[in-house]
């Protein structure tokens, strides 16, 4: 009926669905099930069409011609997490799909590309350790391409960082390393070892990582040990260049942070005379970014008396500028992060109940 159109796709598979009902465990519910996977992805219900596929294959091992009925499974599950056919789910739906039919990820590249593309996908929706294990996993079994597997390992090696498993991050990336990785990955993975170093409080390992790496990622762990080792002379060396000549607009969290570090060291360093420069040089942008009372409390702070700057004043002036980067940070991204956080939180509970780790 529904080849010479007198019936439609739905009403068709409407009909099928309550006759294999009514015919279980025959041969004709394996004829039906076969035709209501074809219908079913006829009509763009991928999860349907694989499920009814699936059923198949389970209750009919001897069906005739069933590595071509998996071959079938396998090219559908693919498409799914063709770009062109992800719009048709949404992100709960995709992951959803992968894990109740990963057995279906194919061999080779395209399979492995496949799981890190779920990965990511675990990652936006905040499902962070199910991500860790999934790229775990893929480093372990299946990546063999020297690229993807560094470039695989470099993000399994950021998601540890989050959790502080420094050790873990840095033994992925040693496990991951291959002498023929293009120059810019080669450049952002000595940037993450640099971070996991740091993070131990191995600022020396930290900064032979990056030794000789000149980018803005290098220079951001160097700004940081500088910080954190409280060695400001260094701190300033590494700053100044950005602040050399003007800046204009709005700055953004991480320019804020620099300016007022930056400063913040002058101020340390007793370099009242570079502070009323940087000042004049910046005087448009300090006052549109609100950073202006800042600058002048440190300009005060060393002219107050003959001594400078004691150990008490340093304190304050440090507390002023962490409140400043944690206010700012929090206003600017606060309705963002509430929305998100909402919204993630209602996805993984969603996502936890109906798929368990298998």
């Amino acid at each position: 009926l529904y080849g010479r159109r007198e019936l439609g796709l739905e009403q068709t598979i409407n009909h099928l669905e309550d006759l294999r009902y009514l015919w279980r465990g025959a041969g004709l519910e394996k004829d039906i099930l076969l035709e209501l996977g074809n219908l079913y992805l006829e009509k763009r219900e991928f999860r349907k069409s694989l499920e009814r596929f699936k059923m198949l294959v389970s209750y009919f091992p001897d069906t005739p011609n069933l590595e071509k009925i998996t071959n079938k499974m396998t090219r559908i599950f693919t498409d799914v997490f063709d770009p062109y056919n992800v719009s048709v789910f949404d992100e709960l739906g995709i992951l959803g799909m992968y894990y109740d039919f990963r057995e279906l990820t194919p061999p080779g590249d395209k399979g492995d590309r496949l799981v890190v593309d779920t990965g990511e996908r675990l990652q936006d929706m905040g499902l962070l350790e199910r991500a860790i294990r999934l790229y775990s996993r893929q480093i372990r079994f299946r990546v063999k391409e020297p690229v993807l597997r560094a470039e695989t390992g470099l993000t399994l090696a950021k998601l540890y960082a989050l959790y502080f498993e420094t050790e873990q991050g840095i033994d992925v990336l040693k496990d991951t390393d291959n002498k023929n990785l293009p120059k810019e990955l080669v450049g952002r993975r000595k940037v993450m070892k640099a971070e996991l170093l740091a993070q131990m409080g191995s600022f020396d390992e930290a900064l032979v990582a990056i030794e000789g790496l000149e980018t803005d990622l290098a220079n951001d762990v160097r700004t940081n040990i500088a910080w954190e080792q409280e060695d400001y002379k260094k701190l300033a060396k590494i700053l100044a260049p950005k602040f050399i000549d003007p800046l204009s607009g709005q700055w953004d969290i991480k320019t804020r942070r620099d300016f007022l570090r930056f400063a913040f060291g002058l101020h340390a360093l007793q370099r009242v005379d570079l502070l009323d420069d940087l000042k004049r040089l910046h005087i448009e942008s300090i006052k549109e970014n609100n950073v202006l009372s800042y600058l002048d409390l440190f300009m005060q702070d060393l002219a107050a008396g003959p001594e400078g700057v004691n150990t008490d004043d340093t304190g304050r002036v440090g507390d002023v500028i962490t409140q400043f980067m944690e206010y700012n940070k929090f206003a600017e991204n606060y309705n963002e992060v509430r929305e998100d956080r909402f919204r993630k939180k209602y996805q993984r509970a969603r996502f936890n109940r109906q798929y368990r780790p298998r």
